[in-house]
């Protein structure tokens, strides 16, 4: 009778019936199965979902090779897209080398080899990951004048990060590794698609239909001091690219050479040999016992060698900032001031958007003049030691731009702008209570105010005039202002049948109290190219998702718009999908889009 019941009551849709969730059949396998064996807790909460402590830790993130394919497929970019490395030289005879773009440096040209060799003909598509508490991605294959521009597009927003404070541990050390662990954990969550897909490479195509299969690799790490330690391991007053001694980093003349990953690797190893053995094996390579860190798995990955140079955070308000405090403590002097000219000339020429082999000369010899004068700050009494990590990475300048090209394709100053905008004025908008969540369901209206801009400055331009260059559009939309704080929104639209043969019953009431509130989402729709076009091939039509339908006040109308353009009375945000391919899908004749994030 007890199987007869089941078979009655099985549910066809539940593939852990009789359990009603996957985790409480996991539960339950392991209770049959380990027994008490000395494992039996380890496995338990190798279990997804099981909380340990009472601590459960929410991490919302992008799929990070549709955020790639997204920004691949962008019919913005198409004509920009670099696919292959390039030398580029200053003099005829090929001596004096120029460095600007990401794939004029020798990182790329240097993966390309390794590629090759591999699996020829692929096409290398770098990602730069910028964190600031907070996750920006990137593809270095579209050229660092658009990147500049933060309303371009060429940034995505990949992650939100938990920065729990983890109060339930109360042990010093074990808590500092337990945030470590944490964070290196959500990365891998993010980043592990790109392990097969570096591997085996995934097909990709521009909107212009060219397609290319591409291997992502993860490049570079741009962030500041904290987060460097963070990623790498490396002990706080420590370089994060290099070997050299804490106490050392104020030298001009010590020798050091950048970490050797195979020994980090080998140490990070150890971690199945005991934790005693572990934290002994970390420490001798030079790293914090982390386990499994994100980018252990990453092929063609040296993260060390990804860290880059962080012009803000490094010589604006690391290095400028003190010596001007210094020099304000001294009071001036013609000494003084060659000290302050030696690294101001290393900053404007750390700046530089085009580079060659004598300007990288110059860069040297300025860092030289500091250091041949800096110890005036010692004898004044001003500053005891110059043992400053942020002074030690300056000297790493040379080298990452003839990796990765000049400063400007990894400033830290673009993605600041995005955290404020994406992070903190998202924050500040909502009631501070479930912020996180709140900051992922209103992503998609980030971009409302440059959206309306661009649609009002195309209707004064008019429907049969040239079109507008990307500056020339930037900077018409730079100069609407908008008179108003808020819009009337609409959340849905109710569509009415015509009553042509007049059998209207009256009026019809409905009954509200058996409704319940469905959850919020976003119907996706055919827009029609033109409203000349007739045709009914798919070529004629846009997919897109709906994310808010509003009205803009009638009063403001006058002010935005010519007199002689008709607005409609309601406008509507749309999140567009790439358009139609030519053929449809081989497999199951469909045809597939992807978001334009």
């Amino acid at each position: 009778m007890y199987e007869a019941q089941l078979i009655d009551a099985k549910d066809e849709k539940n593939l852990y019936y009789p359990f009603t969730s996957k985790i409480k059949w996991e539960v339950a396998h392991w209770a049959k199965l380990r027994g008490s064996s000395s494992t039996v807790f380890t496995d338990l909460l190798s279990i997804d979902g099981v909380i340990v402590a009472g601590e459960s830790f929410d991490v919302y993130y992008h799929d990070i090779i549709e955020c790639i394919k997204s920004l691949y497929g962008d019919p913005d970019f198409a004509r920009y897209l670099t696919f292959s490395p390039e030398w580029h030289y200053a003099d005829d005879d090929e001596t004096v080398h120029l460095f600007h773009n990401m794939h004029i440096g020798k990182w790329w040209w240097e993966m390309q080899k390794k590629l090759d060799a591999q699996h020829p003909g692929g096409t290398i598509v770098p990602i730069i990951i910028s964190s600031d508490k907070m996750q920006v991605t990137m593809f270095r294959n579209i050229p660092k004048e658009l990147h500049h521009k933060p309303s371009s597009g060429s940034h995505v927003l990949l992650a939100y990060l938990p920065t729990s404070c983890l109060k339930h541990i109360t042990n010093k050390v074990s808590h500092c590794r337990a945030i470590v662990n944490l964070y290196h954990m959500c990365l891998h969550c993010v980043l592990a698609p790109l392990i097969p897909a570096r591997t085996e490479g995934i097909s990709m195509c521009s909107s212009d239909g060219a397609c290319c299969h591409c291997h992502p690799i993860f490049a570079s790490f741009v962030s500041d001091y904290p987060e460097q330690l963070l990623t790498t391991g490396v002990k706080f007053g420590e370089c994060p690219k290099c070997d050299v001694n804490a106490k050392d980093t104020g030298s001009n003349t010590m020798q050091f050479h950048l970490q050797k990953l195979s020994e980090v690797l080998d140490a990070l190893a150890a971690f199945n040999d005991g934790n005693l053995v572990f934290v002994c094996a970390c420490a001798a390579a030079g790293i914090r016992p982390i386990i499994h860190p994100f980018w252990e798995d990453l092929p063609f990955t040296n993260i060390f060698r990804a860290i880059t140079p962080d012009v803000l955070h490094q010589l604006y308000q690391g290095l400028i900032k003190h010596l001007l405090s210094w020099l304000s403590a001294a009071c001036g002097g013609a000494k003084i001031d060659a000290h302050l000219c030696g690294l101001l000339d290393f900053l404007y020429l750390a700046q530089y958007p085009y580079h060659s082999s004598e300007t990288l000369h110059s860069l040297d010899k300025a860092l030289d003049l500091f250091h041949q004068n800096k110890d005036i700050f010692i004898q004044l009494s001003i500053h005891n030691n110059f043992n400053l990590p942020k002074l030690h990475t300056v000297h790493h300048y040379h080298l990452m731009i003839t990796l990765f090209g000049t400063t400007d394709n990894y400033n830290t100053e673009y993605t600041e702008h995005l955290h404020i905008d994406l992070a903190k004025d998202a924050y500040r908008t909502t009631n501070h209570k479930d912020n996180i969540q709140k900051l992922v369901e209103d992503y998609g209206m980030t971009h409302f105010r440059e959206a309306l801009a661009c649609y009002i400055v195309h209707k004064h331009q008019g429907d049969h005039s040239v079109p507008l260059h990307d500056r020339e559009l930037d900077h018409l939309v730079g100069d609407i202002h908008f008179p108003f704080y808020h819009l009337p929104v609409f959340h849905k639209i109710k569509w009415c049948s015509i009553d042509t043969g007049g059998l209207t019953k009256g009026h019809v009431t409905l009954d509200s109290l058996g409704s319940w509130l469905i959850h919020r989402h976003s119907d996706t729709v055919f827009v029609r190219l033109g409203e000349d076009l007739v045709t009914n091939d798919l070529k004629g039509f846009s997919v897109g998702q709906v994310q808010v339908i509003f009205s803009l006040p009638p009063k403001s109308l006058q002010l935005l718009f010519p007199p002689t353009v008709n607005i409609p009375p309601h406008l509507a945000y749309i999140k567009w999908f790439t358009p139609f391919p030519s053929a449809p899908d081989q497999n199951n004749r469909l045809y597939k889009l992807s978001r334009l994030l």
